[in-house]
């Protein structure tokens, strides 16, 4: 019997390392740099804002995994059976009712409020200290000794809406970094039905099964009133890193050289 292969795509903080394993053995690599990112755009320094541009990340995936495959003979080629893909979290960006990022719209493309809010961020202290004083004072024991980090996703989502008036009417929902891609490559980024990391959602979104996953509607509108509705615009359920959430895309498929057999894992987020 011959062995299958999963490519390991890891969306690092500056580049894209994709590798090919073997069980625990890895095969193949490749690496690129975030090129938009390596020049210094959508970042600043001064301000501690660090934004990137999704193009960024579907570049290098392409990139690294048509090389690390590149790598392989024809019949290990053959036997690629699953994709894993890992990121950064908290890196939350702002999407259309289809889940095209905001960048990635009409009328946004330059705006560094509509790209991915990068994990290290830390610029949403006002927001994170509302919250964690909001936690306290709500009571709710599932949160006790939470101490939620302005690089987490509410914190991150409240500054920025409070920011960019265009990009609070323009988003649709809020998705996270792993989420997309993963989505992205089985061809469904509907922030309605797209599947979620559940990781991603206990340790930086205050999703707690006791509470019926997010914050109630009682408990962000009382943080912020531009809150409201955001809560049934996000998602309902969560994943687990080693479930399957899908085939990936025939497009996907096509430009990544792939069977369109091999299957997609829900997306994990680094331990950053």
């Amino acid at each position: 019997m011959e062995n299958k292969y999963t490519i390991e795509i890891d969306f690092e903080t500056d580049r894209v390392t994709s590798r090919i394993c073997d069980g625990n053995r890895e095969t193949t690599a490749a690496s690129q740099e975030y090129s938009r990112w390596k020049k210094g755009l959508y970042l600043n320094e001064a301000q501690k804002t660090y934004r990137q541009h999704p193009a960024d990340y579907i570049e290098a995936l392409e990139f690294t995994v048509k090389q690390a495959v590149s790598g392989l003979s024809a019949l290990e080629q053959e036997n690629i059976a699953e994709i894993a893909v890992i990121t950064t979290a908290s890196t939350p960006v702002a999407v259309d009712e289809k889940g095209a990022p905001l960048s990635l719209t009409h009328g946004f493309q330059e705006n560094p409020n509509a790209m991915f809010i990068l994990w290290k961020e830390q610029i949403a202290t006002i927001e994170a200290d509302e919250i964690n004083r909001h936690i306290t004072d709500s009571g709710i024991a599932d949160y006790a000794g939470q101490k939620y980090s302005p690089s987490d996703f509410w914190a991150k989502v409240l500054h920025t809406i409070r920011a960019d008036i265009a990009v609070f009417r323009a988003a649709a929902s809020w998705v996270e970094h792993c989420d997309w891609i993963s989505g992205a490559l089985i061809g469904n980024t509907n922030p309605k039905t797209m599947k979620r990391s559940r990781d991603a959602a206990i340790q930086k979104a205050l999703w707690r099964d006791s509470q019926g996953g997010h914050p109630s509607e009682d408990f962000l509108t009382a943080l912020d009133p531009m809150l409201a509705g955001l809560r049934q615009r996000l998602f309902s359920e969560t994943c687990e890193s080693h479930e399957t959430i899908g085939k990936i895309s025939l497009l996907w498929a096509r430009k990544l050289g792939l069977s369109p057999y091999v299957t997609v894992r829900t997306g994990a987020i680094r331990k950053t």
